[in-house]
Formats: C-alpha cells, structure tokens, sequence
C-alpha cells in the first residue's frame, strides 16, 4: 500500500513538470522585445522588410557610382515614390537590402539634390528646367540681362548710384523679368534633363531647346564684335552660342566656323528707361506760286533748316525691343526754317492765222 502511494505521486509531479514547461516557454517568448524594423513602400505598394533604413540608402548611394560621377555629386538618393515606414514586430521575414535595392532599379529612378526651376508663363504652359546649383542659375539669369542691357548701364544701375543727367543722356529707372520665377530644392529623378552648369542654363533661357542653327564663316578682318554686329546680336549671345569662344577678344581664325542662331528668350528682360535725347525737327518746304513766272519756272528762295528739341520719354523695353514710349517733355532749342520753293504758273499761247477757219 505504501509502495502504490510512492509510486502515484511521483506520476503526479512528472505530469506537474510537463504541463509547466510549455507553459513556461510560452511566457518566455512573449516576454521577448519586439524589434525595431522598417516597412518599405514604392509607389503606396509593400515591397519588403529591412533592418536598418541608413544601410538601404548607403546600399543605394555606392551602387549608384555611375550617377555620382556623372553629376559630380557625393550622394544619390531613393526614388521619390520611395516610402520608408518604422515599426515594431516579433517577425524575423527581413529583406535584404540588395533586394530591395534591386526591385527599386528595376521600377523607379534614383534621385540626386538639386533645384526645379519654374517660369510661369501665365497664359501658356509653365517651363520647368533642373539644375543642381542656384548660384548657376542666379549667374545665368546676370548673363541673360547682359544681352538686352549695356554692361555700363547694368553696372551703374546695380550699384544703385544716382544718375543725374545735366542735358541728354539715359538711365535706368527700373529693370525686372516679366514671369514669376520659382526655385525649389528637390530631389531630381535620374532621366530628367538637368543643366549643369552657368553657360548651359544661359544657353537655355535665351535660346529654349528649339535653337535654329546658323552659322558665319571668318573672314579676313572679322572680330566677334563685327560678326555680332552684322549679324544683329549683342556679343554675350554670341559668346552663349558658342561656348568655346572665351571672350570678345578671342583670336578667330579666317575658314572658322560661328554659329550666329537668333535669340529667342524663355524670360522677358524688361527695362524701364528716362531718356534725354536731342531730336532734329525735320523743316517742311513750302510752295508758292508765281503767276508772273512761266509755267516750268522753279527756284529755292528761302533755304531749309532742320529746328533742334530736347525730347524727354518714358521708355520700356522688353527683351531690347521697345513696347512703350511715352513723351513726358519737348523743349525747342532751335526753331526750324522751312524752306520756300518759288513755282511759275503763267503760260503762253500763239495762234497760227491760217489755223482760224473760214466762215465763207
């Protein structure tokens, strides 16, 4: 009887041990923390889990070498329909980042930092351009004024010093762009179109992407100066044209081949003008008729002289043209002389007897 005793508690207790342990375990393995994981999204679509959100993008920038060293920049960033979520969870389903790396390639591009310029053109469609350096733009913007304004002019007006214009002369009284013009940092995809540099911007603002090639050959004597003369452009716009030509004292070699496209300009460079000008008063000629003159009979008695005035105007230009001249004051300096043109008017007429007809 004692030995059955002995025997039905140690069942009891071995029974006791097994329905702990699971229990046990159990306990242990909810007690465990979750880990700290990030959930990726490509376009608002799930496309893994991953550790760590600093080496997906460190993956990203060293893979994508080929882009650094094209844009000369140290780092290339995700997709802008890239989404990185953080969250807590006991899963151990993790992805790689070279997998994820891999379904980003082969559905999106990569991105580099820079800037979207916006031109809002009111009526027709905004112009939209990337560039990765502001200080270009803001450059190319200095170099696009330049064609439309005398660098002089430009130079006294920026400093802003005051013109005071003792009996003719000009200044500028305002100079502003047009459209409304917007620059925003952003990540740029891969396949835009981005310019690089202060003369690719400049080319671009004066020319847009639709530039009609045409082009000078030198000729014994030329100078940029004169080829831009001839052919009705300021010397910046050639130097945008032709971006091997350095400056207006580049040496041109007779055969040499300059390409002479005419402007036109995404921006409209707009001058507003005080202009003190001499003017002539172009003298009038006035006929008198001499009836003691025969017909055929001409003769100057009163000699012509052009007046002088002093003409003072409002004028605004829009990208070197001018839109609006208003005359603000006239002040005849030297009257004019008209000229006084004497004109014969008499006549003669001898009857032949033998021309009358006989009336029997």
């Amino acid at each position: 009887m004692k030995k059955e005793k002995v025997t039905s508690i140690v069942i009891t207790i071995l029974l006791s041990v097994f329905c702990i342990i699971p229990i046990f375990e159990f306990k242990v393995y909810r007690n465990e923390k979750p880990m700290d994981l990030y959930r990726v999204y490509l376009d608002g679509k799930s496309i893994g889990v991953i550790e760590s959100k600093k080496r997906l993008e460190n993956y990203i920038n060293d893979e994508q070498k080929e882009l650094r060293e094209k844009y000369n920049v140290e780092t290339v960033y995700a997709p802008k329909s890239l989404y990185i979520s953080e969250y807590k969870s006991y899963s151990s389903n993790i992805s790689s980042e070279k997998d994820i790396y891999n379904i980003i390639y082969e559905n999106e591009k990569f991105t580099i930092r820079g800037y979207q310029i916006t031109i809002d053109k009111n009526e027709e469609d905004d112009i939209i351009f990337y560039t990765l350096n502001k200080e270009d733009f803001e450059n190319a913007i200095t170099s696009v004024v330049k064609a439309f304004i005398p660098a002089e002019d430009l130079e006294v007006f920026l400093s802003g010093e005051e013109v005071v214009i003792e009996k003719t002369g000009k200044k500028i009284e305002d100079l502003y762009i047009k459209e409304e013009i917007k620059i925003k940092e952003t990540f740029i995809p891969s396949d835009e179109v981005i310019l690089l540099n202060e003369k690719e911007i400049t080319k671009y603002l004066l020319f847009g992407t639709d530039i009609k090639e045409k082009y000078y050959t030198v000729r014994a004597g030329d100078t940029i100066e004169s080829i831009a003369d001839a052919n009705k452009l300021a010397v910046e716009e050639l130097l945008v044209v032709n971006q091997d030509l350095k400056s207006k004292n580049n040496i041109l070699s007779i055969g040499q081949e300059v390409s002479v496209a005419l402007i036109s300009p995404i921006v409209t460079i707009v001058s507003e003008e005080h202009a003190v000008e001499e003017k002539e008063i172009p003298f009038k000629t006035e006929i008198v008729y001499d009836n003691s003159k025969f017909y055929g009979f001409s003769e100057i008695k009163q000699e012509g002289r052009n007046g002088i005035q002093i003409v003072t105007q409002k004028i605004k230009y829009e990208n070197g043209d001018i839109v609006n001249a208003l005359i603000a004051n006239t002040e005849v300096v030297t009257e004019v002389i008209n000229s006084i043109k004497i004109v014969g008017t008499k006549t003669t007429s001898s009857i032949d007897p033998s021309d009358i007809p006989d009336l029997g």
